[in-house]
């Protein structure tokens, strides 16, 4: 009698400790249930913040209480459970994430007598993977940028300092000396950028003639031309300008001719419109590329192209508040128009 009364003590400690735990589970819900399914023990306090209580659910089955996507899903792994297995999933509900344990419940015989389920409120988690994600894209999107844009007055540096060493002409490290301060501007504007989204700096008069010339002196061009058909001021923020105008005559130079023109150079041709201003070539055009998808990520002609640098100049565009559309130009090649750009 003695061991009897015992084992009854202990047997009710034991579900009084059980009760208390479902009853206040943190960041989740503990269910018990039956061979038939149905609920016989519910508690946790993620019930609340997803509009369920215990009462109502008891005597109940998933079908009975949740949509018919989260039942389907926590009734099939119900089973699993009762048929000896353990499953281990996520699943959402109420605009949560929740990670949801099933398991079986052994008698002393070792059979299975009832199974459990466990949800944990894994949303905080899940958001903050995603911001994790999101952050470690746009580090590689950065990071490619960055190389992208660098390559010209990095290549123009290079070439300048091998002419000074071979000419011992100190004009060309006047050339080398421009593309390194080039080189410190994008590396600035490309960490603000960084920082503060598609934001522009300080905005300042510009003149479409004068940065086109500057943006040419540091771009790779070999025998390529640039013409500049008139000019006209506005506000721009200058370095971030500048990349559109780097970034339009690379595209123009290294994309603009193929191996079966016979003139490998192309000539490049900037003014203004009523309200921007315009970039074209006269060199292959858009070579069956839609226009519309030129300036997404990742779209390139050439397979040594990394297809980021017309997907920079549609967000230096559009964070200026302007708009750039691509087309045939009427030499044959590539136009495009900046617009929504006003007076100075």
């Amino acid at each position: 009698m003695t061991e009897r009364k015992q084992r009854e003590r202990d047997l009710q400690r034991s579900r009084e400790l059980f009760d208390g735990l479902v009853e206040h589970f943190p960041n989740g819900g503990v269910f018990l249930f039956d061979e038939a399914l149905r609920f016989t023990v519910v508690g946790g306090d993620e019930l609340e913040n997803g509009g369920l209580s215990a009462e109502e659910m008891v005597g109940k089955r998933p079908a009975d209480v949740f949509p018919p996507a989260n039942a389907a899903v926590l009734e099939d792994a119900y089973r699993a459970a009762l048929a000896g297995e353990e499953q281990s999933f996520e699943d959402s509900y109420q605009g949560r994430d929740y990670h949801v344990q099933v398991l079986p419940i052994h008698d002393e015989d070792g059979a299975v007598a009832a199974g459990m389920a466990v949800a944990q409120n894994i949303t905080d988690r899940n958001q903050t993977r995603e911001v994790l994600e999101q952050q470690n894209r746009q580090l590689e999107e950065f990071a490619a940028v960055v190389s992208h844009d660098l390559r010209g007055p990095l290549n123009v540096a290079t070439g300048r300092l091998a002419l000074a060493r071979q000419t011992g002409e100190n004009e060309h490290l006047d050339e080398v000396e421009r593309a390194h301060e080039r080189m410190s501007e994008l590396v600035e504007s490309l960490l603000a950028l960084a920082r503060a989204g598609q934001a522009v700096g300080e905005t300042a008069h510009v003149s479409l003639q004068a940065v086109s010339e500057a943006c040419w002196a540091t771009v790779e061009t070999g025998t390529a031309r640039l013409r500049v058909d008139g000019d006209c001021r506005f506000q721009a923020d200058d370095s971030r300008l500048r990349q559109v105008l780097e970034n339009l005559f690379r595209n123009a130079v290294e994309h603009g001719t193929d191996s079966e023109r016979a003139d490998s150079s192309v000539t490049v041709r900037v003014g203004p419109l009523a309200d921007g201003f315009y970039v074209e070539d006269d060199g292959v055009g858009l070579d069956d590329v839609p226009a519309a998808d030129i300036f997404e990520r990742a779209v390139t002609t050439k397979p040594e192209g990394t297809g980021f640098g017309l997907a920079t100049v549609r967000e230096v565009v559009e964070a200026h508040g302007w708009s750039v559309a691509a087309s045939d130009s009427p030499e044959g090649g590539l136009r495009f128009e900046i617009t929504g750009v006003g007076p100075e």
